[in-house]
């Protein structure tokens, strides 16, 4: 049997922290640089991490590139916002209904390996998932990498996509097959440039749009386990026997 992997997007996808991460981002770059955004359409942006956009919008606001003392300021206050947001509203770091269970029964077979990616800060990342519960389970976490020089290219979502794909199937002798969990449009997209199934996360007209855009099937909760299992097996044997035909 072909090893089968599944990586799955933090937030929006595990946790419903898409919004207040946004939130406390934008409100970030007010406090700090007296930046406000207009509109927040990250998918205009080609960068789809926390370390991209903040060097892209930081350069606009100052007309510059900003300094690496820049950046951490941006973070630092970031994280303290997220950490003031977690105090009043728990139940926003929350897992998503299901998620813990899903992850737990494919942590525990031998022909799944499970990982998690975040194009967010690594460790507002690490924060998200203690407070949401999912940290016990012990599995992996890919984000950008940190420490890099301001005159470096930050890491994109794709990058570190396909840096988890290969962590994961390192050393492993057997065929793999990867199913990448999302729920924006741009997770479907870097999905298909990987060469990835894409599985996606939402209901009414986003769940539309996640289809057009090449979703294998959309997720509208990880309640039911036992059927989302059963999706995954049918998705990656299918996957088998095609490549067997060719």
């Amino acid at each position: 049997m072909s090893l089968r992997l599944l990586l799955c997007d933090l937030d929006g996808t595990l946790t419903p922290t898409a919004q207040i991460d946004e939130a406390c981002f934008t409100m970030a770059l007010a406090q700090e640089f007296g930046h406000r955004m207009e509109a927040t359409d990250w998918s205009s942006y080609p960068e789809q991490s926390d370390c991209g956009l903040s060097r892209r919008i930081l350069n606009d606001a100052l007309g510059r590139e900003p300094g690496a003392d820049e950046i951490h300021r941006l973070q630092y206050r970031f994280l303290s916002l997220l950490e003031q947001a977690r105090c009043s509203n728990p139940e926003l770091f929350q897992a998503n209904a299901g998620v813990f269970r899903l992850l737990e029964l494919l942590r525990n077979r031998s022909d799944w390996k499970v990982g998690i990616v975040s194009a967010g800060w690594c460790s507002a990342s690490r924060l998200k998932l203690r407070w949401a519960g999912l940290e016990e389970l012990g599995l992996p976490l890919f984000c950008p990498r940190e420490g890099t020089p301001t005159s470096a290219l930050p890491e994109s979502k794709r990058s570190i996509l396909e840096r988890a794909r290969a962590s994961l199937i390192a050393g492993e002798p057997k065929q793999s097959t990867a199913i990448y969990v999302g729920d924006n449009l741009w997770d479907a997209r870097i999905a298909l440039q990987c060469g990835l199934h894409f599985l996606g996360h939402g209901q009414g007209e986003h769940r539309e749009r996640l289809q057009a855009a090449g979703a294998v099937a959309v997720l509208k909760d990880f309640v039911d386990s036992a059927e989302i299992l059963r999706l995954l097996d049918e998705l990656c044997s299918s996957s088998s026997r095609t490549a067997a035909l060719d």
